[in-house]
């Protein structure tokens, strides 16, 4: 399994059937389905773990972590589904690494240019510039919507506080969000 670290490989096969045993050693390349499910389940877990750890850490952060703030975002009570949040990469024009809000919303973009993220409206005017996502979000929402949220410029750390706080509560819908699989039990 690809990206499955040799300590989870071994765990996996500590607790193996002698029957799963002998299919593997008889074709290594090709993992027993209940084996390869627990596999799944590990690198689901850590994918998720690593993008909420970006939410709480934002020097870990990746595009999942990026992905998260989004969509618990707009499950905050407060959040008003007349605006559309664009988080692009590089450019206006960059790939787009998720959006929430409907299509015919007030369309703002943040651009992820590391260090920074650059905040765009709807016609591509530039509408300034932060550090980090959590203030680029802030700065990103009319005014109303912001303190419909409770939150003012400024107060990105708040904020992202009270995203790491609602997406704990929020883990298979992100992970779904992420597009993983539903897990099945065992």
């Amino acid at each position: 399994f690809p990206g499955l670290p040799p300590e989870v490989a071994t765990e996996l096969a500590s607790h193996a059937t002698p029957v799963e045993l002998e299919s593997l050693a008889a074709d290594p390349g090709r993992m027993p389905l209940r084996l390869a499910e627990e596999a799944r389940v590990y690198l689901q877990q850590a994918r998720l773990n690593q993008a909420l750890l970006g939410l709480h850490e934002m020097g870990l952060a990746n595009q999942d972590s990026q992905r998260l703030a989004l969509q618990v975002l707009q499950q905050l009570p407060g959040w008003s589904a007349t605006v559309r949040l664009e988080l692009r990469l590089n450019s206006l024009a960059g790939a787009r690494v998720d959006a929430i809000g409907p299509l015919d919303g007030a369309l703002k973009v943040l651009v992820s240019d590391p260090p920074r993220y650059a905040i765009f409206d709807h016609a591509g005017v530039h509408l300034g510039t932060s550090n980090t996502l959590f203030e680029g979000l802030l700065k990103a929402l009319p005014d109303a919507e912001r303190q419909a949220l409770g939150f003012q410029i400024g107060e990105g750390a708040r904020l992202g506080e009270a995203l790491c706080k609602r997406a704990r509560s929020m883990r298979d819908v992100l992970a779904q969000a992420l597009g993983m699989q539903p897990i099945r039990p065992s």
